[in-house]
């Protein structure tokens, strides 16, 4: 299997941004997923990403079917729970 990974749009101005904040598109005539975040570096910015990043592998993965609303998010916030779980791995080694 061929993961083709996202392509990430950095914002810079938040005011810039959708209207509801990031978000991951897959406009119907192509096979790449667009990542649209703004990152000021904060660490809400680095949660929606790895949110909108798992939203992302979920459309890659369905192959353009449907996945209902719910799968979706469970998708997205399984992909924050392993990017919080990575950060809390790296802080527990570094405090050795």
């Amino acid at each position: 299997m061929i993961v083709i990974f996202p392509k990430i749009v950095w914002i810079s101005d938040p005011g810039l941004l959708p209207e509801n904040g990031p978000l991951s598109l897959h406009p119907e005539d192509s096979e790449e997923v667009v990542l649209y975040a703004g990152f000021g570096g904060t660490s809400s910015d680095f949660l929606a990403l790895a949110h909108e990043y798992g939203h992302t592998l979920q459309i890659l993965q369905s192959n353009s079917v449907f996945i209902p609303k719910i799968d979706r998010e469970v998708a997205a916030f399984l992909a924050e729970h392993i990017f919080l779980a990575c950060l809390r791995s790296i802080d527990s080694h570094s405090h050795k």
